[in-house]
């Protein structure tokens, strides 16, 4: 796991999940997959669109399935006020096979927030940055209002700051009972999504970044025939507009009919409110196998970005 820059206000050093795929959890993931009714029903009763929200959700199912949660969205209180909002408090550890109230005692208590983001590198920014900030600044959301730098701030002086308030630690020993007194309560962040990196400049990835994290490329509406030409390829490959709810996980289909040729990605993409982000993926056919497959997404920018 790793460690995020500690907070020199506190000597609270935060972990960053970047939990690996066990033979166990790809077991657990792979029964889901053929049973998935569960999943289903608990996203279906989900009152809101946000990416925010969904990953939320999906994040609640898997440690109530691994028989981790102990509490979520756990609001605390001070003098009549709202201090703020505890996303996870959960025991590290599966403990699918015996998720007794006495092996559970036994694991240490995380206090995670979880957020997904999706963030691209603006090299003119980076290399107006002072040392001290990271490049954090230098990634911006699809809305220029968004930054890896703002949101890392919220996350780590606010946040995960929290659960080492007074209020905060006296609701969490009274949801563990009186058997047991919070010694070491672990912060950490749970971040996912996606770094889109330009397409025809080289940047250097985010600090802290996972080596292994999802990677696109992004471009200016004006560069898309140029971004085009350049990922030329000798097997038969055409386009596809993701819908947001497709922005978490590559993509794959059988329905060709949905697929773009170079042309009508041009059109798609410009068409209409030219000042609306668009993720696109490339497709590769597989044809051994009948389906199409994503080999790489890009975000298509408005010309003014991130201005």
């Amino acid at each position: 796991m790793g460690k995020l820059p500690q907070n020199h206000s506190r000597t609270r050093q935060y972990s960053l999940n970047q939990e690996s795929l066990t033979p166990g959890l790809e077991q657990w993931l792979q029964q889901l997959d053929h049973n998935p009714e569960a999943l289903e029903l608990r996203l279906s009763a989900l009152h809101s669109t946000r990416l925010g929200i969904y990953f939320e959700s999906l994040w609640q199912f898997y440690l109530e399935q691994q028989h981790q949660l102990v509490a979520h969205n756990l609001q605390i209180n001070e003098a009549g006020r709202t201090l703020g909002e505890i996303d996870f408090l959960y025991r590290s550890g599966s403990n699918v096979c015996s998720p007794s109230n006495a092996s559970k005692n036994k694991r240490p208590l995380i206090h995670a927030e979880a957020a997904v983001k999706f963030y691209l590198g603006c090299p003119n920014t980076y290399a107006s940055l002072s040392s001290d900030e990271f490049n954090w600044h230098a990634w911006i959301g699809p809305n220029a209002k968004d930054r890896l730098s703002l949101k890392m701030r919220h996350m780590l002086d606010r946040q995960l700051t929290l659960s080492g308030q007074a209020s905060a630690r006296a609701k969490i020993n009274n949801i563990l009972g009186d058997h047991e007194i919070i010694n070491n309560l672990q912060p950490e962040a749970i971040l996912r999504g996606r770094f889109f990196y330009p397409f025809d400049q080289h940047m250097p990835s985010p600090s802290f970044a996972n080596s292994n994290h999802l990677r696109g490329y992004w471009c200016y509406q004006n560069q898309l025939e140029t971004f085009i030409d350049s990922q030329t390829s000798a097997n038969q490959t055409k386009w596809l507009a993701l819908e947001r709810q497709d922005w978490f996980a590559e993509v794959e289909t059988e329905d060709d009919t949905l697929l773009l040729d170079n042309e009508e990605l041009i059109r798609f993409c410009l068409q209409g409110d030219h000042a609306i982000p668009r993720i696109v993926a490339l497709m590769e056919c597989q044809p051994e196998k009948a389906y199409w497959k994503e080999v790489l997404r890009c975000f298509v920018i408005p010309n003014h970005w991130p201005g």
